[in-house]
């Protein structure tokens, strides 16, 4: 009889559940459960949890959000199939009406303020519907610099002229929430 050899046994799989947002994140509460993973938390609710926004100014950007999205998604799959959600022919119903309800609220923007329209939108697509946060908005339009704790370590890049440009831009994030909510 040969002898029988003993197997070795394999490795435990990484067990998925396991696996956590980076530390950063973590401490600063940005990710919310679904089910066995998380997911970054959008920025208007961090915005809302920590003051910034009302109630309603919330649900107006949130509203927008939702059309904004919607209006971006891809029209290739609409075109191909003959569902309800897409005749074949070019973007199905609902892409168009999100489009359209986009731009119905830019044009509110423009009809409030036509000189600082531009800067409203901006700052709508950046936050509401790309999830930066307010000083990345604000490093990426105005440049940054390095600001160094006192061991000397990086500790953050901020926007030059911090708080004049952060107000500014909180200000017209607020009356753009103001304008499409009416």
């Amino acid at each position: 009889m040969a002898k029988r050899r003993k197997s070795k046994r394999k490795a435990p799989a990484a067990d998925f559940a396991a696996i956590k947002p980076t530390p950063e994140r973590e401490a600063k509460g940005q990710t919310i459960s679904a089910g066995m993973a998380r997911r970054v938390q959008p920025m208007i609710d961090i915005m809302r949890n920590a003051g910034v926004l009302s109630a309603s100014q919330h649900e107006a950007l949130d509203a927008y959000r939702t059309q904004a999205i919607a209006a971006e998604r891809s029209p290739v799959r609409s075109c191909c199939d003959n569902s309800p959600r897409g005749d074949g022919g070019g973007p199905s119903m609902a892409i168009t009406s999100a489009r359209l309800e986009v731009e119905r609220m830019h044009g509110l923007l423009k009809d409030y303020s036509p000189g600082d329209a531009k800067a409203m939108i901006d700052v709508l697509e950046a936050i509401v519907r790309d999830d930066m946060s307010l000083s990345q908005y604000c490093v990426r339009k105005y440049g940054g610099r390095e600001r160094y704790n006192a061991k000397g370590k990086l500790v953050a890049i901020v926007p030059r002229s911090e708080r004049r440009v952060m107000k500014l831009e909180r200000i017209n994030l607020l009356y753009a929430a103001g304008v499409i909510g009416a």
